[in-house]
């Protein structure tokens, strides 16, 4: 994901560089506002996605662009501090000090579905609330592999090269172990092999993994 980031953003700088000012105003020609005003709404949305909306990379860019702003004129000098506070987030990105943000936020994504989980849960609907667990579960569990540079297929592989590498404990193991049970029974429609309270054993389960390997 942030690899991905990281060619948009490189391209959104060139495009400020492809910029030209001329004359000795303070401001960007006429003919350059709709440029800018583009390229800014792009710089947003796009630290939005790489960060979020309250971090200090998107706080400061929204400071820099609503500054720039004088009675539909943009002034160049607001246009330089925005491009080099991009230039330091993609150096921050080069040097992977946002990698483990990509996980953080991909938690608060995991977590938004266990809401929806819950409220199965709730009345009852075992077999709706094990397909969101269960695919939460996997990702979480390869997202935790990627992050201490591990992939296989096969889940229960990726569990036991987790545990190989002390990433996880041998009763973490063995948990896991069971949750991969209750998921493989739910991904082949098995309804019948696991209990709503196995269901919600998985979500809070999940939810704990969530919080102790990709928050942190």
């Amino acid at each position: 994901m942030i690899s991905n980031y990281k060619e948009i953003l490189t391209k959104i700088l060139q495009e400020f560089d492809e910029i030209e000012f001329t004359g000795s105003s303070s401001f960007v020609d006429r003919e350059n506002v709709l440029i800018c005003q583009r390229l800014f709404s792009r710089s947003a949305n796009l630290i939005e996605n790489i960060t979020t909306n309250d971090s200090y990379y998107y706080r400061e860019a929204e400071r820099i662009i609503q500054g720039s702003k004088r009675v539909g004129r943009i002034n160049k000098y607001k246009i330089k501090m925005l491009k080099g506070h991009l230039q330091a987030l993609l150096a921050d990105i080069e040097e992977g000090l946002l990698t483990n943000l990509e996980y953080k936020i991909t938690a608060l994504s995991f977590l938004n579905f266990f809401d929806h989980a819950r409220s199965y849960l709730k009345q009852n609907k075992k077999m709706e609330a094990s397909v969101i667990a269960s695919s939460v579960f996997e990702d979480t569990i390869r997202k935790i592999g990627k992050k201490n540079g591990l992939e296989f297929e096969k889940l229960d592989r990726l569990i036991d090269e987790l545990k190989k590498s002390n990433v996880i404990s041998l009763t973490e193991m063995k948990k896991y172990k069971y949750f991969t049970g209750i998921r493989n029974e739910a991904l082949h429609s098995n309804w019948d092999k696991f209990s709503i309270e196995e269901v919600k054993d998985l979500v809070n389960g999940t939810e704990q993994i969530i919080e102790k390997y990709l928050e942190s």
